[in-house]
């Protein structure tokens, strides 16, 4: 496993700002290391250059919690609760449990607090995420990437044809939708007006359909399997998300189809989309 931190990250305003408030708070290291000796409390002082190897020792520690914590986490730059843990109990014996290693991360910006999904706080170096995507334990290389993207173009015609052909086999009246042109009926609280849909809305729910199947290696949809539900999720899907979204998370989906949590079947799939395509974009 190797870890890129930039060679000029000395150069950083981040690490300036890191030795400068480090120059300021010397006092609190453990002991006073450094003072002259039996010097008061308040007389201690450490030459400048003691301060910079200080710090950067605190960023080398740092980027090594943060290079094991993006292994488990899948989430590079994010301090997990055990990262930040190992992380002190690293340091506290050098500069002592009143430093506040953490708190002073943060206040020079190296860490940034970041809601997650469960709306709880964690903290993340840019930093370092910038630089070390390839240490998450779910990495996908460019070259990966690239060749599902080429997949997904050169399917693109079958897919296509297979559409036109499922198109034709379809019912007049597949999903009844609701009218969003028209009032609802009688007073407020009636029920909606509904419509049929249109043959190129019929066809856009079919390709969302059978794409997702093509990304989840699903073959020989019967037309039975076109039911009510997975219609009007695939409905949901093609009017909420642009044809950009839509590629973008079928090339997503290609590369990480066989990972636990991505669902086995389109149907599952439709009906937790938005959770799906949010979880995507938060890695």
């Amino acid at each position: 496993m190797n870890m890129t931190l930039p060679v000029d990250f000395e150069r950083l305003p981040e690490f300036r700002c890191l030795v400068g408030l480090m120059k300021e708070r010397v006092t609190r290291l453990r002991h006073g290391y450094g003072a002259p000796s039996g010097a008061a409390d308040g007389e201690r002082h450490m030459p400048d250059k003691w301060v910079e190897g200080m710090a950067v020792f605190i960023v080398m520690r740092l980027w090594v919690e943060l290079a094991y914590a993006a292994q488990t986490t899948n989430r590079p730059g994010v301090l997990s609760d055990r990262a930040e843990k190992l992380l002190v109990g690293s340091l506290d014996p050098l500069f002592g449990e009143d430093c506040g290693i953490v708190a002073l991360l943060r206040e020079t910006g190296w860490l940034e607090e970041e809601a997650t999904q469960d709306s709880t706080k964690v903290f993340r170096c840019k930093v370092f995420a910038r630089d070390n995507a390839h240490l998450a334990g779910d990495f996908k290389s460019k070259e990966v990437r690239g060749a599902a993207g080429s997949a997904l173009v050169r399917g693109r015609p079958r897919v296509e044809r297979e559409v036109e052909q499922q198109s034709l086999l379809m019912p007049a009246e597949t999903l009844l939708v609701v009218d969003e042109t028209k009032a609802t009926a009688g007073e407020p609280g009636g029920a909606p007006k509904m419509r049929p849909l249109t043959r190129d809305e019929i066809l856009g729910c079919i390709r969302v359909i059978k794409t997702l199947d093509n990304c989840l290696r699903i073959g020989g949809r019967r037309t039975a399997e076109y039911t009510q539900g997975i219609l009007a999720d695939a409905w949901e899907v093609s009017r909420k998300y642009s044809e950009a979204q839509l590629v973008e998370f079928y090339q997503w989906l290609m590369v990480e189809r066989d990972h636990p949590a991505v669902p086995e079947r389109t149907e599952q799939l439709l009906s937790r989309f938005d959770a799906v395509f949010n979880a995507r974009r938060r890695e």
